[in-house]
C-alpha cells in the first residue's frame, strides 16, 4: 500500500494536505467525510470547490448562517442527511428484517438522486439555500406521513 502511495505522490498527480487545510484545496468537489462542523465562518471563505457533497454528518457549524453563506458564494451544498440516505436504507432493511433484494435497494437509492434534484431545483427557483429547502422538504414528508398514518388509524 505504501508503495502505491509513494508512486502516486512521485507522479505529481497528488499531494499530501493536512486535514485542517483540505477544505482549501483547489478542487471541483469538497467531500467532508469524517468530522462535523467543518464548514464554518472561518473555512467557508477558503473553499475553492463549487460543490460540497460528503458523508460526514452535521458539516455546517451554524446550520442557517453557513447554509446561506455557501449559497451566497455560489457553492452547491448537498445536504448531508440526503446524500447519506443510502446508509439509512441499509440499516432500515436490517432493523426491520426486510432485507431488500438488490433491485429494491437500487430503487430506494435512486430516490436519493431524485430528492437531491428536487432540492437543487427548488433552491434555484426560490433563491433559498439548499439546506433550508431540504429541511422544509423533510418536514413536509414527515407531516404527510403522520397525516396518512392518522387517517389509516381512524
Amino acid at each position: 500500500m505504501q508503495e502505491n502511495i509513494e508512486r502516486v505522490l512521485a507522479s505529481g498527480e497528488a499531494e499530501v494536505v493536512a486535514g485542517d487545510k483540505i477544505h482549501a484545496v483547489d478542487a471541483d468537489v469538497f467531500a467532508p467525510c469524517a468530522l462535523g462542523g467543518v464548514l464554518n465562518a472561518k473555512t467557508i471563505p477558503q473553499i475553492k470547490a463549487k460543490i460540497i457533497a460528503g458523508a460526514a454528518n452535521n458539516v455546517l457549524d451554524d446550520e442557517v448562517a453557513d447554509d446561506r453563506e455557501l449559497m451566497k458564494r455560489g457553492i452547491l451544498y448537498a445536504p448531508d442527511y440526503i446524500i447519506n440516505a443510502g446508509g439509512i436504507i441499509s440499516v432500515e432493511s436490517e432493523v426491520h428484517k426486510e432485507h431488500l433484494d438488490d433491485a429494491a435497494r437500487a430503487r430506494k437509492v435512486a430516490h436519493i438522486a431524485e430528492t437531491l434534484t428536487e432540492v437543487f431545483e427548488a433552491s434555484d427557483k426560490q433563491k433559498q439555500p439548499t439546506g433550508k429547502i431540504a429541511n422544509e422538504l423533510a418536514e413536509k414528508r414527515i407531516d404527510d406521513k403522520r397525516r396518512a398514518l392518522r387517517s389509516a388509524a381512524e
